[in-house]
């Protein structure tokens, strides 16, 4: 009978603790690994989209210097009088 006594003192103890497992586990912050996977393949499409765009920009450059050419040799072979 004492056995019995001590197993039941033994389990209200377990299951104390598990409640205040449960409780801990409630108040813990939640896993957030997918949105820090999305937001790492957010990263990567962002710096691929800003590696083309700083070749679109340095093409427009190129192409304003030659714009810039042909029409200083415009003005060159007519000139305004």
């Amino acid at each position: 009978m004492r056995k019995k006594e001590e197993q039941k003192a033994e389990i209200r103890n377990l299951e104390g603790e598990l409640v205040l497992l449960r409780e801990r586990t409630d108040r813990a912050p939640k896993d957030r690994s997918s949105e820090l996977k999305e937001v790492r393949a957010e990263i990567v499409r962002e710096e691929a989209e800003i590696g083309r765009l700083e070749v679109e920009l340095s093409n427009s450059a190129i192409e304003h210097r030659k714009i810039e050419e042909e029409f200083d040799r415009y003005k060159r072979d007519y000139p305004i009088r």
